[in-house]
């Protein structure tokens, strides 16, 4: 009878174990799903609202961002940019969970979304799909005749700008359009899991591109054969 109530009392303590920690579990998923509420929250007012902000990434770049959230989804947010002077600046897409802060309104802001009034700006806003980075970067490529890739967790200060000639879940294959010295159309493949933005438009990429599709730049060798 003793053996048969200590058995009880053993199952008893692991049954509370289990409860216990099934607690402990959906109070951690609430607090998760009410902090990716917050942040999909704010991204969906700032998409209706077309309010000007300052996005930022700080374990990435010190530099932010400044434009309208064009679209967004739990992986990506899509920016429409604008200079300090109030004109298009072309677009980017950053990874969601790589935001740390969304600044909008106050002076500055203000200042320059007058400049866009009296300019009567209107942001690129190509259509760009976000349901995976493969999609992003299609699209994006097939919207402007080139990426501009960065890998900002490895050098923030290093950007590929070139037209995709391959691609899969894995990696890029890359012609790059080279610099304004370099004009050099090389091959590059790049890992997709290194790639932490994606930009289109501006004015030194759309500069890069013209150089390079007009015979400027020097090709180099095919894919697989230019070290």
């Amino acid at each position: 009878m003793v053996d048969k109530l200590d058995a009880w009392s053993g199952i008893e303590k692991i049954l509370r174990l289990f409860i216990s920690l099934a607690t402990i579990s959906s109070v951690l998923c609430h607090f998760f799903e009410v902090c990716m509420t917050v942040q999909l929250e704010t991204l969906q007012y700032l998409k209706q609202s077309q309010e000007l902000v300052d996005l930022y990434r700080d374990r990435q770049t010190d530099e932010s961002l400044t434009g309208v959230v064009t679209d967004y989804t739990e992986d990506f947010v899509y920016l429409s940019l604008i200079s300090d002077s109030g004109l298009p600046n072309g677009i980017a897409v950053v990874l969601t969970d790589d935001i740390s802060r969304i600044r909008w309104q106050g002076n500055e802001r203000q200042s320059i979304q007058q400049l866009m009034d009296a300019k009567q700006t209107r942001p690129m806003t190509p259509v760009i799909r976000l349901d995976t980075l493969v999609d992003v970067l299609v699209s994006v490529n097939s919207a402007f005749g080139y990426v501009s890739i960065l890998t900002e967790n490895m050098d923030d200060g290093v950007t590929f700008i070139g037209e995709i000639k391959n691609i899969d879940a894995g990696a890029v294959l890359l012609q790059e359009f080279g610099t304004m010295t370099s004009r050099d159309r090389r091959w590059l493949m790049l890992r997709l899991d290194e790639i932490t933005r994606v930009d289109a438009g501006a004015a030194y990429e759309e500069d890069i591109k013209f150089l390079a599709c007009n015979g400027s730049g020097r090709e180099v060798g095919q894919a697989g054969s230019d070290a």
